[in-house]
């Protein structure tokens, strides 16, 4: 059960509510761990959500402070997150717009005229840029981009083998989330997950840099300055120089090109048929390829490790990926409910990310349940802890991994385990992931090539969680990986 100790809403006014509502709850007497948060995240950036929410015996919302000292806000509670986010507006203030070593470089490279700088703004500046390039990476339009992404994908896994051989799971879901990313925006594959071309295949570089300059700029970002990496934007300046020389070339040549010769892609979208000057995009690819891998690795890497551990639910997904599709590539129109399945409860147990999204108040806010949140305040909204929580989920078998809690029809739509915002990591809002349908599609590609191939068992059970610009885990635990020649249909697995 809750503590008692620490029980929801333990220090709050217990006045019944009146005709106008329900009681005040001052900011000042919601309950929370204050400055002691910022050093539990210091500890534990990505963890302490959890700990902090199992400590308050399941509050609705906690406060305290966040390793920058910004006031803050955490809130668990599916109901006030929902409010919250409708309370945004048109243009929503978000922690992004800290993370400004992106801009700055563009700033500094291309003038302020640059488009990159716009992606880290608000307002009517930050609008412009979302709505100039949504479209082919956020919208379903995504699906075009199918074919290249499918074509990188079967690389990846031809090469599955040999990573996890040679113990690179983790390298491999990096080479492989950037060449279907690449393929997105040049309409071709550089094939850096081909096992063994790390010296030869330039590319492979890229993928290291784009590693190594996304975590800088989130480290300048969240973390306070004596944790930060010292000389961080001299180093990340260098990483988005190497990034833009070495992605420049192949960037030119396609923009030099015939439209006619120009693949469908990202790139031909923006530069054709929006009419996207050249010098624009030579400043937004190198942060696109940066930014493009970072979530969608870390969601291959706790997929791969599902499908190891739960070689029965690995078994049905192969099972029905030879029933829809047979020997045909992954189509977004498939229907595919146990895959789908699988990657929600994937999310569910192992979390790329355990929080939803986070905003700034924009404005002196008091919620459906009576918490007042002065403007300015950092609301980080986490309603997976609900997800996970056994006193409040319906169902006791929230410790296990089972799929089909997402496709029985007697499953309980009040569930928090069932709301959409526990569905995947990329956040919901005005402020969602830029590329989250090209990251759908990727992650379902590659688990569909994955199963086609081979039997993936875990031959150990025990890894730890290292914060990127996602979780992943670490190390990756040791697996043994089985070609198989034909794919079971679905009596043969029954």
């Amino acid at each position: 059960g809750k503590s008692t100790a620490a029980a929801a809403g333990a220090h709050l006014p217990t006045q019944e509510a009146g005709a106008e509502g329900p009681t005040r709850i001052p900011y000042s007497s919601i309950p929370g761990p204050g400055w002691a948060m910022a050093f539990m995240q210091m500890r534990d950036p990505m963890g302490s959500y959890q700990t902090i929410y199992d400590r308050y015996g399941g509050p609705k919302m906690v406060r305290g402070r966040d390793m920058k000292g910004r006031k803050t806000v955490i809130v668990y509670d599916l109901a006030e997150c929902k409010f919250l986010l409708r309370q945004e507006g048109k243009y929503p203030l978000s922690p992004i717009m800290d993370v400004q070593l992106p801009p700055t470089w563009a700033r500094e490279r291309f003038g302020d005229d640059s488009d990159a700088i716009k992606g880290s703004s608000a307002g009517p500046e930050w609008r412009e840029f979302r709505d100039k390039y949504g479209p082919g990476l956020f919208t379903h339009a995504a699906g075009s981009y199918l074919g290249p992404i499918t074509e990188a994908a079967d690389i990846g896994a031809d090469n599955f083998q040999l990573f996890a051989e040679a113990g690179e799971i983790q390298r491999w879901a990096q080479f492989t989330a950037f060449d279907m990313f690449f393929s997105v925006m040049f309409g071709k594959t550089p094939q850096t997950a081909v096992f063994g071309t790390d010296q030869t295949n330039p590319f492979c570089e890229l993928v290291e840099l784009d590693k190594e300059g996304l975590t800088l700029a989130v480290q300048h970002a969240y973390l306070p300055w004596f944790m930060v990496p010292r000389n961080a934007k001299d180093k990340f300046m260098k990483t988005m120089d190497r990034i833009a020389e070495a992605s420049s070339p192949v960037l030119q040549r396609a923009l030099n090109a015939p439209k006619e010769d120009l693949p469908d892609c990202y790139l031909r979208d923006m530069h054709v048929n929006q009419g996207i000057p050249a010098e624009q995009l030579l400043s937004i690819v190198p942060l696109l390829l940066s930014a493009g891998i970072a979530t969608t690795q870390g969601l291959i890497q706790w997929n791969v490790l599902s499908l190891a551990l739960h070689p029965e639910a690995q078994a049905k997904v192969r099972a029905e990926v030879a029933d829809v599709l047979g020997d045909g590539p992954y189509s977004r129109d498939a229907k595919l409910p146990y895959l789908e399945a699988f990657i929600r409860e994937t999310h569910r147990v192992l979390p790329a990310n355990p929080t939803l999204t986070a905003r700034i108040a924009p404005k002196d806010i008091v919620t459906p349940s009576g918490y007042e949140i002065p403007a300015g305040t950092l609301m980080t909204l986490c309603p997976q802890s609900v997800a996970r929580d056994p006193n409040i989920t319906k169902g006791k078998d929230i410790d296990q991994f089972r799929p089909e809690r997402f496709i029985e029809p007697s499953r309980d739509k009040g569930c928090p385990m069932q709301s959409r915002m526990n569905k995947d990591p990329f956040g919901m809002g005005g402020r969602v992931c830029l590329g989250r349908r090209t990251a759908e599609l990727e992650l379902r590609a590659i688990l569909v090539s994955l199963v086609r191939r081979c039997e993936i068992t875990a031959l150990e059970r025990d890894f730890g969680v290292e914060w990127m610009t996602v979780l992943v885990p670490k190390p990756f635990p040791k697996i043994q990986v089985r070609p198989i020649d034909t794919v079971p249909s679905a009596q043969q697995s029954a």
